[in-house]
């Protein structure tokens, strides 16, 4: 039994022995060398250029107009509205001048310290962009580019005289935005204005400044007593879309200008037809399939659609146009040449 027992001891080490040496000859090194070049970044986001807004209250009822501290980062001012009706509005454009592209992170207005869930009855407190769009999350300032904010306080007019208040007030209110570095939720800020009037603008460019505009098409209608309007898309402060649009009863029509191209010289449309089948789907949504034909005129598609004395037309070319009836011609159009200008507007004759 003891025999036994060393044999099988030993024939253990032996194979244990020869393992060990076999290792030993099978090596393999794996190795990775490389050089990370790190660029210098910068963040700046902060306030610049505050305006005031023709037509704010004055004189004695402003004991501070605003004001940009030393580090950028805080606007402070201090109004007296004394009668309803009374308002102060300002504009401040927030500037990215690093090298990053920051997003709002969060937005919280405050009354008297606290975050508003409502405001007094008397009182009107907005903070939009420029042109009145929402200051919401995830909205962008591009590196090297701005976004106007504009801020307004109003004493209502539009109130019950039992809601008036029955002894003076004195209101903090207050706006943070948080801005961190953009991720992929970052979206640009996107505004629509409405013109009734002619514009010579490019796709890219900002936003013409003779040109007359409103926040919504039925204030745009309201000023021009037709139903005819049109509609410019803008990110960051750029023109990017324009539309011609008409209004029948309760529903509106856009009609998309651009995508086509054009021979300078020759006038010649390229027939790339980007938008045209967009534009026939949403006219025939509104008029009626049996309302509209297509033509050939001259080499390039059109489709036109008449009912109850109104009209709407568009080409492959990137051309639409609509007419009203009356005792006023009016034409809307909106379209979009090589060099992508802009143009919107209207022609009315008696």
């Amino acid at each position: 039994m003891r025999r036994k027992k060393k044999s099988l001891t030993f024939i253990i080490v032996l194979v244990l022995m020869f393992l060990g040496i076999g290792y030993a000859y099978l090596t393999t090194t794996l190795s990775i060398n490389g050089v990370t070049d790190v660029d210098s970044n910068t963040w700046d986001v902060h306030f610049e250029n505050v305006q005031v807004t023709s037509g704010s209250v004055s004189g004695e009822q402003v004991t501070q107009a605003p004001t940009i501290d030393v580090n950028g980062t805080t606007v402070s001012y201090h109004i007296r509205l004394k009668e309803p009706g009374d308002y102060y509005e300002f504009t401040v454009d927030a500037v990215n001048d690093g090298t990053i592209d920051a997003m709002i992170n969060s937005v919280t207005s405050k009354l008297n310290g606290t975050t508003i869930t409502t405001l007094p009855t008397y009182l009107k407190y907005t903070i939009t962009y420029k042109y009145s769009l929402p200051v919401q999350e995830n909205q962008m300032i591009k590196a090297g580019e701005s976004e106007t904010y504009r801020i307004r306080v109003e004493y209502r007019n539009d109130i019950n005289p039992s809601d008036l208040p029955s002894v003076s007030q004195s209101l903090s209110l207050s706006l943070e935005v948080n801005y961190i570095q953009s991720d992929n939720n970052g979206v640009e800020v996107e505004d629509s204005l409405y013109s009734i009037g002619y514009s010579n603008a490019k796709i890219g460019s900002p936003l013409p400044q003779d040109l007359v505009t409103f926040n919504s098409y039925k204030a745009a209608l309201e000023a021009n007593f037709v139903p005819l309007f049109n509609k410019i898309v803008l990110k960051n402060d750029r023109i990017v879309a324009a539309y011609a649009g008409i209004k029948v009863g309760n529903e509106v029509l856009l009609l998309k200008g651009a995508g086509a191209t054009y021979d300078e010289d020759t006038w010649e449309c390229g027939h790339d037809a980007i938008y045209y089948e967009q534009n026939k789907t949403a006219m025939m949504n509104f008029f009626g399939a049996t309302y509209c034909n297509e033509y050939l005129d001259d080499s390039t598609t059109y489709t036109r659609c008449d009912k109850d004395g109104y009209s709407a037309r568009i080409s492959n070319c990137g051309f639409a146009e609509t007419f009203c009836p009356g005792d006023v011609s009016c034409t809307a159009f909106c379209q979009v040449e090589a060099n992508s200008k802009v143009m919107c507007g209207q022609i009315c004759a008696n």
